[in-house]
């Protein structure tokens, strides 16, 4: 960083104010601009340009430990901490941020009025749908079904508005089959997607 500003504004100060007040040699200085950057800086740039791929193709959803799985995968030896600190440098963030409202009376969120109210039940009932009411205090009745779609809401649906019934299906066939199922790493299943950690319970049976 020295360097740089040193290179910014060498036509402000002269070179040897520069290095006596920043605490630098010329010949460290004139080293830098031939080789501005360190072997360390250019292979975190690459890293950097690796995670960015693998962030794209998770649609922008993964944070280090998904990253870090996936550059283990493809080959590329780094720590999950390298990985974190080099994406908070670039900037690179989870998507992910919906968050379930939390409700100060214990109610839970599938006994509250929006399901229990009789315009709901109407709803179901023309629909030819069965609502799902878990007993009350018993919060694992639907726990993995609403894992599952808190994951559609905050990884695809999100802030999504669909102009039709056929687009919005078609978008989460595709979450589902070809993301969700083949691609997205669990981290209940040790960072493996559904369909490989099926097909290596198949292999080792």
């Amino acid at each position: 960083m020295k360097y740089a500003f040193m290179q910014a504004h060498q036509i402000e100060f002269r070179l040897t104010s520069m290095c006596r007040v920043l605490k630098v040699h010329r010949s460290g200085y004139y080293a830098w601009l031939r080789e501005p950057l360190s072997p360390r800086a250019k292979a975190n740039e690459t890293l950097t340009s690796q995670i960015r791929e693998f962030y794209d193709q998770s649609m922008g959803i993964y944070g280090s430990p998904r990253i870090f799985c996936d550059l283990k995968e493809a080959g590329v030896a780094c720590s999950e901490n390298r990985v974190a600190r080099l994406m908070r440098s670039a900037q690179i963030k989870s998507v992910r941020g919906y968050k379930r409202p939390r409700y100060k009376v214990g109610i839970h969120s599938d006994q509250g009025s929006q399901f229990g109210s009789d315009e709901f039940n109407r709803w179901c009932k023309d629909n030819r749908l069965s609502p799902s009411m878990s007993r009350r205090g018993n919060c694992w009745d639907n726990a993995v079904a609403e894992s599952f779609f808190s994951s559609l809401k905050s990884e695809r649906v999100k802030k999504r508005i669909y102009q039709t019934r056929a687009e919005a299906k078609s978008e989460i066939f595709d979450y589902i089959e070809v993301f969700y199922n083949r691609v997205r790493r669990h981290k209940h299943l040790d960072q493996l997607s559904p369909h490989e950690f099926e097909r290596q319970r198949q292999t080792a049976l």
